[in-house]
């Protein structure tokens, strides 16, 4: 039932970095042969690759990490493997996949973000999170 158990070796790539002074979260997707039941469900018999989307969300405290929150998209990994648990989107669930602009690859490089740019990206952030 323990995800390194059900999904081993699974291998991830970053797609993106960001955080401040406490804060950090980063996006990221791996993939990985689903194994044994996992969250009570069991794989298919072929063992299917899947992959794994991913969001961690950490607050931290002086060089040491208070919390984190690992959120891994249980439904997704379950529609891959033909486990139908939602009803039909209304929208393509294509999950997110690395920008197309080749102006980090395929995280923004800091190097050629505008200060201002941030500033305009953050007040936005932060406003949806107060939604």
């Amino acid at each position: 039932m323990h995800y390194n158990v059900s999904l081993p070796d699974c291998q991830f790539t970053v797609l993106i970095r960001a955080g401040t002074e406490t804060t950090c979260t980063v996006s990221a997707y791996g993939l990985a042969r689903w194994m044994t039941p996992w969250a009570g469900v069991p794989p298919p018999a072929s063992n299917p690759w899947v992959q794994v989307r991913n969001l961690d969300l950490y607050v931290m405290e002086g060089d040491k990490i208070k919390y984190n929150w690992c959120l891994v998209d249980v439904v997704d990994i379950f529609m891959q493997a033909g486990y139908n648990v939602l009803p039909p989107p209304p929208m393509a669930t294509d999950g997110y996949l690395a920008s197309k602009a080749m102006d980090g690859i395929p995280a923004p490089l800091s190097a050629k973000v505008h200060p201002k740019a941030t500033a305009a990206s953050e007040q936005v952030w932060r406003a949806a999170l107060h939604e």
